[in-house]
């Protein structure tokens, strides 16, 4: 096994490598996108806005490794984290139209904010789980998580929603296409039930 943190200039990494080496020693922060080619376990994290994302993916040139790896080995266990997971993503308007990696079809748009919840959704909030799958093994429904974002993912297949969170609207939290998963909260934040997560994606 071998777990590759995808350092692409995007946020500070260290909390999500020290929740990820409490689980396994086999876990690298890499900003060399030659380290994809022979990971088992790629996970994608992020802050900020999706068009910078992708242009520091695409820069980097981990959107070229990440999707060779994807397309050679679709054993390949992918996760997504926040911004991460919004690059999973077909394509997003925040800070001008711009291509995701089109492993999860569908789009990002702006969360709708009401009178009483405002955008950006900032703090703890629970799940509602809709579909099992083991990235959840042991995560009750109703668990908290902790988020920060201002845009949400929706599908084009509603089949691949896991899990949904309340917000001013809903929107889709946990999304997957078999080994390919995006979260749109922080796990590495979100205390027992954020481990947990963590544990179930190395166990994949």
């Amino acid at each position: 096994m071998k777990i590759t943190i995808v350092d692409y200039n995007i946020g500070n990494l260290k909390s999500v490598l020290r929740s990820f080496l409490i689980h396994s020693k086999n876990v690298y922060l890499s900003n060399n996108p030659n380290d994809i080619s022979d990971s088992s376990h790629i996970v994608i994290p992020g802050v900020g806005s999706f068009n910078d994302g992708m242009k520091n993916l695409i820069s980097s040139g981990f959107y070229d490794s990440i999707l060779n790896k994807y397309n050679t080995d679709n054993n390949t266990k992918i996760l997504g984290i926040c911004l991460g997971m919004q690059l999973l993503s077909s394509y997003g308007d925040e800070g001008g139209h711009c291509k995701g990696l089109n492993l999860i079809k569908g789009n990002i748009s702006k969360l709708q904010s009401s009178n009483t919840q405002k955008v950006p959704h900032v703090g703890w909030n629970d799940i509602e789980i809709k579909k099992h799958h083991k990235i959840i093994d042991n995560i009750k429904n109703k668990s908290d998580f902790y988020f920060t974002h201002s845009y949400k993912f929706e599908v084009n297949d509603y089949s691949s929603i896991l899990a949904t969170t309340s917000h001013a609207e809903v929107f889709n939290s946990i999304v997957a296409i078999n080994n390919v998963i995006g979260v749109q909260f922080h796990p590495e934040k979100s205390g027992d039930s954020g481990l947990k997560l963590i544990y179930n994606f190395l166990n994949l």
